[in-house]
């Protein structure tokens, strides 16, 4: 009997790949650095003249989705007290929970040293599937499995999704594109992923509760889950890069101060950098060359500064550069991984 129920799977995988087809037209018509609302009008706009014209009939009024969007974004914030509030049972608010907090478990089951989650796919299906089993076989009634199955089903896809930016699957991935492309250049290692994928769950959980009706309106839950899910994973993703263009850029945040290292340690992370204290023949290296990127440096210190470029990257050809004491350098980067100074 055990092996018959095992066979049972997820109802709701149709969410995940909702998630995924919205996803890919957000990446088509978001700015750098999007706000909450210009989020929402955008998921909005994917409903209304994409999702919704393919099919015969609308299973959530146009007006509702913005509602129900913005919920998801507002209320995921504080997920835990937004679910200790819905009038269902103890049992079925820990579902939600447990899901909800599934990356967290995975992280400290699946890597101890290996911090790119992105390489046990493997693990992290078995375990998913593991949990669907349990709520499967929970003994929750049927209308109160839905949202954790959701949930559920747009992580798995979410996970996938993901992977594919962060490995540039194809080498022309729009999300991938639009998220080293920023001023400073961020790398998708630098990414907090698995924040990424718990906003996605979140969004879901909450998306799915604002849409639920009763279980027999299937497409409207699915529809509600996958829009929250869309709105909060591309804010988690736009907050952290915000984050970054706000750490890296010295006219934003008035620059950087760096004690000149042995070996040219020291890595710049700004715009702006202010070398305060340099010995002989130390200095600091650049952050890695991307179109576009500038870097303006200058030397504090009473012993000339080098100056390296990271990696194979270059500067007017070099591998270094110096700078004398009290002088200053501009670098720009035409072309990746060349900078190019006076």
């Amino acid at each position: 009997m055990a092996d018959i129920l095992k066979l049972k799977i997820n109802p709701y995988r149709e969410a995940g790949s909702v998630h995924d087809t919205g996803l890919a037209d957000m990446i088509a018509n978001i700015d750098t650095t999007p706000t909450v609302e210009e989020i929402v009008d955008d998921v909005k706009e994917y409903f209304y003249d994409h999702y919704f014209t393919s099919r015969s009939t609308e299973s959530i009024p146009r007006e509702s989705i913005g509602t129900i969007v913005a919920r998801a974004v507002n209320l995921t914030t504080d997920f835990e007290t937004y679910i200790s509030s819905l009038e269902i049972s103890d049992e079925a608010k820990k579902w939600l929970i447990k899901v909800a907090n599934f990356m967290d478990q995975f992280q400290k089951y699946a890597y101890i040293s290996d911090k790119n989650i992105f390489n046990f796919s493997l693990e992290f299906n078995g375990s998913v599937e593991e949990l669907e089993d349990e709520i499967l076989n929970s003994g929750l009634s049927e209308d109160r499995q839905i949202l954790p199955l959701i949930g559920l089903a747009v992580l798995k896809s979410s996970y996938v999704y993901w992977k594919a930016v962060y490995e540039n699957t194809g080498g022309s991935n729009a999300w991938f594109t639009w998220i080293t492309a920023t001023i400073g250049g961020i790398e998708v290692s630098e990414m907090d992923w698995k924040a990424v994928l718990k906003s996605d769950v979140k969004g879901a959980i909450v998306g799915s509760v604002q849409a639920f009706v009763n279980k027999e309106t299937f497409q409207s839950i699915v529809v509600g889950g996958a829009a929250g899910s869309i709105a909060t994973a591309t804010k988690e993703i736009s907050v952290q890069v915000f984050k970054f263009l706000q750490d890296t850029d010295g006219l934003l945040t008035g620059g950087e101060a760096a004690v000149a290292e042995a070996s040219n340690a020291k890595k710049v992370t700004k715009r702006v950098v202010n070398v305060t204290t340099c010995a002989s023949g130390y200095g600091v290296t650049l952050p890695k060359a991307k179109a576009g990127n500038a870097v303006f440096v200058k030397n504090n210190g009473a012993e000339t500064c080098t100056i390296a470029a990271t990696g194979s990257d270059t500067i007017n050809g070099s591998s270094t550069t110096t700078i004398a004491a009290a002088a200053f350098k501009n670098f720009y980067c035409a072309v990746s991984n060349a900078w190019i100074t006076d």
